[in-house]
C-alpha cells in the first residue's frame, strides 16, 4: 500500500512539474523554445510567436536556420555543432532573425542543452529576448558619431580590450579600422603628463561611483609629429557586483583648431596687456639710462680733472654695472612674455621670483601714479610647477586690472599674498576697491564681459586666465564674500 500511495505520490508530482513548466514556459514575458536536435521548432511560447509575427504552427515549419539571416546563419550552425559535440552545455549569443514582415528583429539567444542518458544532445531549450530597441540606438548613435567626427570608444574594463572608431585615428593621421585594441596603443600617443591627468581623472570618476565627470583634455602626438588636442569624455555604463567598473563608453572630440584659436587669443592678450603698459616700460627703461648717462658723465668730469682715482672708477662702474643688469632684466622679461610658450613643459619654480619679474614690467607706473604695492609669500621659499610666462600672463592681468579700478581714489594699494593650501599654493591679488555686486560676479569669468568703458578692454582677460591655470590643473575663481575685490589661484606644487 505504501508503496502504491508513493507511486501514485510520484506521479501526481511529476504531472504537477510539467504543468509548472508548461505555464512558466507559456506566460514568460520573453520568447522561449524546444529546438529539436536537426533545428526544428518542437514547442513555442506565445511571446517568440509574436516576436517573429507567425503562428506557433507556421513557426513549426521551419527550422531556425531558416528564420535566420542569411548573414548570421553561420552562428547557428557553430553554436549547434558545439552543443552537439558536448564541447558547449549552454551559450548565450547574439542573433538577428527575419521577421514575416520581412524586417530584421536583433536578438539575444541563450541556450542549453538538454541530453539523454547516452549524454547525446535531445533537445535544446533557448530563451530569445528582443533587443532591436537597443541596436537602433546604437546604430542611431554611430551614425551620428560619424556625422560629427568624433571618435568612438567602448572599454571592457575587465578585459582591458577597447573598441575604437576609426574616427579617432584618422585625427591622429593613422588608417586604421574600427576595431578592437589594447588600451596602450592609444595611451603610447598621449604626452606623458597629460598621460597622468587622464588616469587621475579616470580614478576620481571611479572612486566617486561617476559623480565626478570623466571629461579631460589631452595633447596626442600626430604621425606627422605635430600636436593633436584632443576632448576625452565617457562614462562608466556598467559596475560588476564588487562594485568595481566593467564596462565604459565615450567619445574623443578634436578640439586643436579651438586651441589654435584659443593660443592666439591669449597671444593677442599678451601683446595688447604690452602695448598699454609701453609708456610705463619705456620709463623703467629710461630711469636706467639716464642713470647710466649721468656715471657716465661724473667720470668724464673726473677723468678730465685728473681726479679720477681707481677706487671712484670702481664704484662708478659698479652702479653702471648694477642699473645695466635692471635694463637687462627687463629687456629678457619682455622678450619671455612675448613668446609662445603653449607646448613648454611644466617647470618648477619660486613663486617670488615670478612675482618679481612680472612687477618689473609694472611698477614705474604704480609708484608714479601713488599705488602702494604689499607683497606677502609666506614662506618665501614657495615652488610651483608652471610655464613661468603663462603664469606672469596671469598676474599682469590681475594686476593691470587692479590698477584700473583703482587709479582714480583717493587711498589706492594692491596687495599679493601667496600661501601654501594642502597641495597647492594659492595667490591672491586683492585691491582697495569696492566689492563686486552679487549681479555682476556670476558673469565676470564669461569672455567679452568688462566693466570698463567702451574701447577700454576686450573683455577676455579673466576668461584667458581662467583657461591658463585651468591649463596647470588649478583653480581660478573670484572670492565674494571679501570686503574688497579679490582673485585667486591655485596651482599644484
Amino acid at each position: 500500500m505504501d508503496i502504491v500511495k508513493d507511486s501514485s505520490s510520484a506521479k501526481s508530482s511529476a504531472l504537477f512539474n510539467a504543468e509548472d513548466f508548461e505555464s512558466m514556459f507559456e506566460n514568460s514575458a520573453i520568447g522561449m523554445a524546444i529546438i529539436g536536435n536537426d533545428a526544428t521548432w518542437i514547442h513555442v511560447n506565445s511571446a517568440l510567436s509574436e516576436l517573429f509575427g507567425y503562428s506557433k504552427e507556421e513557426i513549426k515549419k521551419y527550422t531556425f536556420h531558416d528564420l535566420t539571416i542569411e548573414e548570421d546563419r553561420h552562428i547557428g550552425l557553430s553554436n549547434m555543432k558545439a552543443l552537439k559535440s558536448g564541447e558547449e552545455s549552454s551559450m548565450t549569443f547574439e542573433k538577428r532573425y527575419r521577421h514575416k514582415s520581412g524586417g530584421i528583429i536583433f536578438t539575444i539567444v541563450s541556450t542549453t542543452a538538454v541530453r539523454n542518458d547516452n549524454g547525446e544532445l535531445n533537445y535544446l531549450i533557448s530563451q530569445i529576448q528582443d533587443i532591436s530597441e537597443q541596436k537602433k540606438a546604437e546604430i542611431q548613435a554611430k551614425l551620428i558619431l560619424d556625422a560629427t567626427s568624433d571618435g568612438y570608444w567602448d572599454w571592457n574594463i575587465k578585459e582591458n580590450v577597447e573598441y575604437m572608431s576609426a574616427q579617432f585615428w584618422e585625427m591622429l593621421g593613422l588608417q586604421r579600422e574600427n576595431g578592437i585594441y589594447l588600451p596602450k596603443e592609444w595611451m603610447s600617443l598621449v604626452y606623458d603628463e597629460d598621460l597622468i591627468l587622464l588616469i587621475e581623472n579616470f580614478k576620481s570618476h571611479v572612486e566617486s561611483k561617476g559623480s565626478v565627470p570623466y571629461r579631460q583634455e589631452a595633447r596626442f602626438r600626430h604621425q606627422d609629429g605635430s600636436t593633436v588636442w584632443v576632448e576625452r569624455k565617457g562614462k562608466i555604463v556598467e559596475w560588476g557586483e564588487d562594485g568595481s567598473p566593467t564596462r565604459m563608453v565615450g567619445t574623443n572630440t578634436d578640439i586643436t583648431d579651438l586651441k589654435l584659436a584659443e593660443r592666439a587669443l591669449a597671444q593677442s592678450s599678451k601683446m595688447v596687456a604690452l602695448g598699454e603698459m609701453a609708456s610705463a616700460i619705456a620709463h623703467e627703461i629710461n630711469n636706467p639710462l639716464a642713470i647710466i648717462m649721468g656715471h657716465a658723465n661724473q667720470m668724464q668730469m673726473l677723468a678730465e680733472s685728473g681726479r679720477l682715482s681707481d677706487e671712484a672708477l670702481k664704484r662708478i662702474c659698479g652702479k653702471i654695472e648694477a642699473t645695466s643688469i635692471r635694463i637687462s632684466k627687463i629687456i629678457n622679461g619682455l622678450r619671455l612674455y612675448s613668446r609662445d610658450t603653449e607646448n613648454e613643459e611644466l617647470k618648477t619654480v619660486l613663486i617670488s621670483q615670478v612675482l618679481e619679474d612680472t612687477l618689473a614690467f609694472c611698477m614705474e607706473k604704480f609708484r608714479a601714479n601713488g599705488v602702494r604695492v604689499i607683497v606677502r609669500v609666506v614662506p618665501p621659499d614657495l615652488e610651483i610647477r608652471c610655464r613661468t610666462v603663462q603664469i606672469s600672463q596671469v598676474l599682469l592681468n590681475l594686476l593691470n586690472n587692479a590698477y584700473d579700478s583703482i587709479k582714480g581714489l583717493d587711498e589706492k594699494w594692491i596687495q599679493i599674498l601667496v600661501e601654501p593650501v594642502g597641495e597647492s599654493v594659492e595667490v591672491q591679488v586683492s585691491d582697495s576697491g569696492e566689492g563686486v555686486p552679487d549681479y555682476l560676479q556670476a558673469k565676470i569669468m564669461q569672455p567679452f564681459f568688462t566693466t570698463k568703458t567702451s574701447g577700454q578692454g576686450t573683455g577676455l582677460g579673466l576668461s584667458i586666465c581662467l583657461g591658463i591655470v585651468e591649463s596647470h590643473q588649478g583653480q581660478f575663481y573670484f572670492k565674494g564674500n571679501d570686503p574688497h575685490p579679490t582673485f585667486c589661484f591655485r596651482l599644484p606644487k
